[in-house]
């Protein structure tokens, strides 16, 4: 039986090798978006740095305002194209452009969505435990500005 297990977890091994930094990172910017799908603030918080800044705001500032806007947002529908992931060693960079459509629960259905554009730089760092996690976050001048308590991400 154990025979079976171990040539199991070997051939499992072989059919599934580990996946590059670059993807890693692709999966993770795709959970995190899923998560923001999702309003789930537990979720997006866990993808942050413990030195995570997001333009002059602080992990801890950050995290208020993501669990404020998930208690808020509704219908969310995020939109990344144009990706381009460059890994650097125990960095990488990733750039792309994207959109944020949502409603407040507060507001009527015949309210139209709102709706937020631009271009972002989510900077990614290997953590010891060897997950990437986003260090820093920087949007283009259409991005959503932190200060505004209505804004989503």
């Amino acid at each position: 039986m154990v025979a079976l297990l171990f040539c199991g977890f070997v051939g499992w091994k072989i059919t599934h090798p580990p996946l590059t930094p670059e993807q890693q990172i692709r999966a993770n910017m795709n959970g995190l978006t899923r998560a923001v799908r999702n309003t789930s603030p537990r979720a997006i918080i866990g993808y942050l740095a413990p030195e995570f800044k997001w333009n002059k705001t602080s992990r801890d500032e950050a995290e208020r305002l993501i669990r404020e806007a998930s208690i808020s947002a509704t219908q969310v529908e995020v939109t990344r194209t144009a990706e381009k992931i460059e890994v650097r060693g125990e960095s990488a960079t990733a750039t792309g452009d994207f959109t944020i459509r949502y409603r407040l629960l507060q507001e009527s259905k015949n309210v139209p969505a709102h709706s937020s554009s631009g271009q972002y730089v989510v900077t990614w760092q290997k953590q010891a435990d060897g997950n990437w996690k986003i260090a820093q976050i920087d949007g283009g001048p259409d991005a959503p500005n932190p200060a505004i308590s209505d804004s989503l991400f």
